[in-house]
C-alpha cells in the first residue's frame, strides 16, 4: 500500500512539475532570443526574487500538509479545521507584508545588483510586481496544501498543470506584443488568481468538511502551526540561499551578463532536483501519518525504499550532465554556451549528494525531528553563499559552483545521513546494501556507454544525442530493477502493468457485450 501510494503521488508529482517546467524549459531559447542576455538575466533575478518571497510563506503551507495528514488519520476532522482556519488568519498577515515590503525594496534593490540605469526603471517594477504576485499566491496556498496533506496530488498538480499553460501562454502573448520582461510578469498576475480560485473549488468538492473558512482558528492552533513551520521555514531559508542566491552573488560581485550562463547551467542541474522534489512531496505527510500510527518499521521501509528511488531519479541525470552536459546546453540554447560543460557537471554532482539526503530530511520533518536538520540545512545555505564570495574572484563562475559544492558534501553525507540513519535504526551495511548500490552499479554501466557513444563525436545532431539517452537510461533501467536490493520496485511494476492491463481490457470487454 505504502509503495503503491508512493508511485502514485510520484508519478501525479512529475507529471505536474514537467509539463510547468518543460514548458518554460522549451521557452527559454525563445526568451533569450526576444529579450537578450541583459533582459533575460534581469528574468532570471526577479524569479530568484520570487523564490525568496515565498519564503513569507513562513513555512506554515508545510504545517499545514503534516498537521491535515496526521489529524485525519485519527479521525479529528475539526482539530485540522482549527489548523487551516488559523493557517488562512496567518496568510492574510503574510500577504500584507509581501506587499509592503516590495515596494520598499523596488527603488534600491536594482542598485545592489548591479543593473545598468536603462534597465533600473523596469527593475523596480519587476519588484512591485513580485510581491503582489508572492501575496496572491499565499493567500491561496491553504487549499493546495489541504490538498496535499490530503494526498490528493492528481488535483493539486491539475490546478499547477492548468496555471502553468495559461502563464506561458499569457507570458509569450507579452513578449510578442513588445511588452517585455515587465509585460511577462504583470500578466502572471490574473492567473495567479484564477488558480488560487480553482483549488479552493477543488477543495470543496473532495472534501467540504474541511472548509477553507476564518472560524476555529485559535491561539493554540497558531503555536502549534508556528512551532512547526518555524524550522521548516529554516530549511526554506537554507534551500533559497543553496539554490537561489548564487545569481545575486555574481550580479553583485561580477557582471549582470555572467548571470546568464550561470542561470542556464544551474536549470539544466535541477532537472533531476525537480523529479525528485515531486517525489519527496509525497513521503513527508506520509511519514506524519505512518508516525501517528507508531508504526516504525514502516517508517524505516519508507526510509530505505525512497531514500533509493532518490538516488535512481538524480543518478542518471547526473552521469548525463557529467558526461555530455556542455553538448546539451549548445543543442539548447546554442554552441557559445557549451563551453559551460565543466560548470553543468558540477552542479549536477552537486545537487545529486544534496538530494540523496532529501527522502532522510522529509522524513524526520514528518517524525517531528525538524531541529537538526533546519540547523544543518541553514548552515550549509549560509556557507554557500559565502563560499561562492570568496571563490568568484579567483575562479569565476566554477568557483560559485564549488563553493555549493563543499557544503552540500559535509551536511548531507556527514551530518543528516548518520543522524536519520541513526534515529530509524537502518545501519551502514543496511545503507550500502538497499540503498547505495542499487544505484551506484547500473550509474557507473550508464556513465560508460554514454561515454563510449559520445567519444570522438563532433557537433552530434539532436536525434543522436536523444539516441545516447535513451540507450545510458535503459542501461541504468535494467540494471536498476535487476538488482537484489529492488524487489519492491520490480513488485511494484508487475501490479501496475496488471492493474493497466485490466483497464485495457475492460473497454473491449464492454464493446463485446454491446456488440
Amino acid at each position: 500500500m505504502i509503495r503503491y501510494r508512493l508511485l502514485v503521488g510520484t508519478l501525479s508529482n512529475c507529471v505536474g512539475k514537467i509539463v510547468s517546467v518543460g514548458i518554460w524549459f522549451v521557452l527559454t531559447p525563445f526568451l533569450l532570443s526576444r529579450l537578450g542576455p541583459h533582459e533575460y538575466a534581469l528574468w532570471v533575478l526577479t524569479c530568484a526574487i520570487a523564490s525568496y518571497g515565498f519564503l513569507l510563506d513562513f513555512g506554515v503551507g508545510s504545517a499545514i500538509v503534516k498537521y491535515v495528514a496526521e489529524h485525519t488519520a485519527r479521525g479529528e476532522r475539526e482539530t485540522a479545521v482549527a489548523v487551516i482556519a488559523s493557517a488562512r488568519w496567518l496568510y492574510v498577515g503574510f500577504a500584507i507584508l509581501a506587499v509592503g515590503v516590495s515596494v520598499l525594496l523596488a527603488p534600491v534593490v536594482p542598485r545592489w545588483l548591479g543593473v545598468p540605469p536603462a534597465l533600473q526603471q523596469s527593475a523596480m517594477w519587476l519588484v512591485v510586481l513580485t510581491g503582489v504576485n508572492v501575496a496572491i499566491a499565499v493567500t491561496f496556498t491553504p487549499p493546495l496544501s489541504v490538498l496535499r496533506g490530503l494526498q490528493r496530488y492528481d488535483l493539486s498538480n491539475a490546478v499547477t498543470i492548468g496555471g502553468s499553460i495559461i502563464e506561458a501562454a499569457a507570458a509569450v502573448a507579452a513578449v510578442l506584443a513588445g511588452w517585455g520582461v515587465v509585460g511577462m510578469l504583470a500578466v502572471i498576475v490574473p492567473v495567479n488568481v484564477l488558480m488560487g480560485m480553482a483549488s479552493t473549488v477543488l477543495l470543496k468538492r473532495v472534501a467540504s468538511d474541511l472548509r477553507i473558512g476564518w472560524r476555529g482558528a485559535n491561539v493554540a492552533a497558531v503555536r502549534r502551526v508556528l512551532s512547526f513551520s518555524s524550522s521548516v521555514f529554516a530549511i526554506e531559508t537554507a534551500s533559497r540561499l543553496q539554490t537561489k542566491t548564487a545569481e545575486f552573488v555574481i550580479a553583485a560581485l561580477g557582471t549582470l551578463d555572467a548571470v546568464t550562463p550561470y542561470a542556464l547551467a544551474r536549470r539544466l542541474s535541477d532537472v533531476a532536483e525537480m523529479a525528485a522534489v515531486q517525489f519527496l512531496k509525497v513521503v513527508m505527510p506520509l511519514a506524519a501519518e505512518l508516525h501517528a500510527s507508531e508504526r516504525t518499521r514502516k517508517l524505516r521501509n519508507l526510509y530505505i525504499v525512497s531514500s533509493r528511488i532518490a538516488l535512481a531519479i538524480s543518478v542518471p541525470v547526473a552521469v548525463v550532465l557529467t558526461v555530455i552536459g556542455g553538448r546539451l546546453l549548445a543543442l539548447w540554447v546554442g554552441p557559445g554556451y557549451a563551453q559551460y560543460a565543466r560548470l553543468v557537471g558540477l552542479l549536477a554532482v552537486s545537487r545529486l549528494i544534496a538530494s540523496s539526503q532529501w527522502p532522510a530530511s522529509e522524513i524526520l520533518l514528518g517524525m517531528t525531528k525538524h531541529r537538526i536538520v533546519a540547523a544543518t540545512a541553514l548552515s550549509c545555505g549560509v556557507l554557500q553563499v559565502v563560499l561562492g564570495a570568496l571563490l568568484l574572484p579567483s575562479f569565476g563562475l566554477t568557483g560559485v559552483a564549488m563553493g555549493g559544492l563543499i557544503p552540500n558534501f559535509i551536511a548531507s553525507l556527514c551530518i543528516i545521513m548518520p543522524f536519520a540513519s541513526r534515529t530509524l535504526g537502518v545501519t551502514v551495511g543496511t545503507a550500502v546494501r538497499e540503498i547505495w548500490a542499487p544505484t551506484a552499479v547500473p550509474g557507473v554501466a550508464a556513465a560508460a556507454v554514454l561515454w563510449m557513444l559520445q567519444y570522438g563525436a563532433v557537433s552530434p545532431s539532436l536525434p543522436t544525442v536523444l539516441t545516447w539517452l535513451a540507450s545510458s537510461l535503459v542501461v541504468f533501467a535494467v540494471g536498476y530493477v535487476s538488482m537484489p536490493a529492488c524487489q519492491a520496485e520490480r513488485h511494484l511494476i508487475v501490479e501496475v502493468l496488471s492493474a493497466a492491463s485490466k483497464q485495457l481490457r475492460r473497454p473491449a470487454a464492454d464493446i463485446t457485450r454491446v456488440a
